[in-house]
């Protein structure tokens, strides 16, 4: 009988299969390093610049107290605003930060008043753009794979968090600018898969049901 027959079941969608997956996962782990390499060498490197462990610790309390209050507009920023557009603006933003301050490292400019300013542009950033690659995720992954991509996510925030630190000190060891040079180098690379990424940015609409005119 025909209700008997045996249903053959559907394969496993894999994450890369989704379109645009790759490309979005490049930019993550791009900005999720950049941030993970700044935030270990920052006070390190104003250490090296002022000599003073005090005013590194000031110069990380503006960062964190920037971010914080410009994370409650970030929210809004990033509904109001084309998240296409708040990703770029994030890596056009970081390549521009980062290269000047290694620019004021390499010229032995980088004191205290501009470290202090630097801690304000990077916190504005993180406030205002942090988090909006975990929402461009969730509008173009098909939902039953939502978890799996999460899980993948984490997973891949893990092995960052354990790796950043050998890898940035080993590029503190090179020297005080290339943390910086590197930061600069990978939201290069974040910009350039955010248009192969985001140009597949697709927004769900939910339909509801139609009706005939009689």
């Amino acid at each position: 009988m025909a209700g008997n027959e045996n249903v053959p079941e559907a394969k496993p969608v894999a994450l890369w299969s989704q379109s645009g997956y790759l490309s979005w996962l490049t930019v993550d782990t791009a900005f999720g390093v950049s941030g993970a390499v700044n935030s270990f060498v920052f006070s390190l490197v104003v250490i090296s610049a002022t000599g003073s462990p005090a005013q590194a610790g000031v110069v990380a309390s503006i960062s964190l107290v920037s971010a914080g209050v410009f994370q409650f507009f970030g929210g809004w920023v990033q509904d109001f605003f084309d998240r296409r557009t708040v990703a770029i603006w994030c890596a056009i933003t970081g390549i521009v930060l980062f290269a000047v301050g290694a620019l004021l490292l390499a010229m032995n400019t980088f004191t205290f008043l501009t470290a202090s300013i630097f801690a304000v542009a990077i916190g504005v950033r993180a406030g205002l753009t942090g988090g909006v690659t975990n929402i461009m995720l969730r509008a173009f992954i098909e939902p039953h794979l939502l978890s799996r991509a999460m899980s993948v996510n984490q997973a891949r925030d893990a092995v960052v968090e354990f790796g950043v630190a050998p890898f940035a000190g080993a590029l503190l060891q090179l020297g005080r600018v290339f943390p910086w040079m590197f930061n600069v180098v990978a939201n290069a690379i974040g910009l350039i898969a955010c248009f192969f990424c985001l140009n597949r940015f697709r927004v769900r609409v939910s339909k509801g049901p139609t009706r005939r005119k009689n």
